[in-house]
């Protein structure tokens, strides 16, 4: 065989090579995309209405996460914050805007103490946790706002109002 076949062989191996990489990257990408985020993967995809933009976005949120100095909560504080939270949860009926205040300040505690930026859970960040918008799920509740309003008519929900569509039982 001649050198120029040789070499005409190597190029179209090295082409052929490129060109699958360059076609799988991309499949190799989503699916590692959607092993990680899981549904929410498929909730990014649906609400941007373009896959490639929805996992530049994604991917993003991965490039963000890697810079914060996460890091496990110490046994000695996880205890105090179990304590805490019991305490809050216990006096939620009695006094149920302060509980939902002392919550709010307990939550941005123990997310500082995690390693995430120290603002923790703000209001303008709420739109990005899932299962409290318009999905049919528990209407939004905060320290600042302590009295859910149903959207259909502006009046203040009674308990079953703040239940999922399916969960209500008819009387």
């Amino acid at each position: 065989m001649s050198t120029g076949a040789i070499i005409a062989i190597i190029v179209l191996v090295v082409l052929v090579a490129a060109a699958a990489v360059f076609f799988l990257m991309p499949q190799m990408r989503s699916q590692r995309l959607r092993r990680k985020f899981g549904p929410e993967y498929d909730r990014v995809v649906s609400s941007n209405g373009d896959r490639r933009a929805a996992e530049k976005e994604l991917a993003d949120r991965e490039r963000r996460h890697a810079e914060f100095d996460l890091h496990p909560i110490p046994p000695e504080k996880h205890e105090k914050y179990r304590v805490e939270w019991t305490r809050i949860q216990e006096r939620f009926v009695e006094a149920p805007v302060e509980s939902v205040a002392q919550a709010e300040r307990l939550v941005n505690v123990v997310v500082a103490d995690l390693g995430y930026p120290s603002e923790g859970v703000r209001p303008s960040n709420r739109r990005s946790v899932r299962g409290t918008r318009e999905r049919g799920r528990a209407l939004p509740v905060s320290a600042r706002r302590p009295v859910a309003v149903r959207r259909d008519n502006g009046r203040p929900a009674q308990g079953h109002d703040l239940l999922p569509q399916g969960a209500r039982r008819s009387a």
